[in-house]
């Protein structure tokens, strides 16, 4: 192969890439209902408990009396994911070889899921958002 040749091999190899994402365009997503069928983590708006609204919006006298306790769930749970891959094998060094792999954060709020910090919540999160979007009723 002639020097020539590698040149313009390796200028077409760098062009590709380029090309494809021009081919590509932009990431547009059309969202129906059908595809807000298609998936189990949409719940349509208004199951929500709101203080003072009644399930069918008109406006009622809050439960929420005070003197309970006021004990709620966290913002954000996080925990590390272990392995002992000798666990049960031999007592001896099954303490020895736990080991931490991952860091998993879970936010309450937003219901995103992070391992090490990168998001693992899938596209069906942005599918049930748009979804939940789609249905938004406001409260009368």
């Amino acid at each position: 192969m002639t020097k020539q040749g590698i040149i313009v091999g390796a200028v077409l190899l760098l062009a590709l890439p380029a090309a494809a994402e021009e081919l590509a365009g932009a990431d547009i997503a059309y969202i129906e209902q059908s595809d807000c069928d298609a998936i189990a983590v949409h719940f349509p708006g208004g199951a929500d408990y709101v203080p003072g609204v009644a399930a069918d919006g008109s406006r009622v006298a809050p439960a929420d009396l005070g003197g309970g306790y006021a004990y709620g769930l966290r913002p954000v749970y996080e925990f590390d994911m272990t392995l002992d891959p000798l666990i049960g094998r031999n007592p001896a060094f099954s303490s020895a070889t736990e080991m931490t792999v991952a860091r998993v954060s879970i936010d309450m709020t937003t219901g995103r899921t992070t391992i090490d910090g990168h998001d693992v919540s899938g596209a069906n999160h942005a599918l049930a958002e748009a979804c939940a979007r789609l249905h938004h009723k406001p409260v009368k």
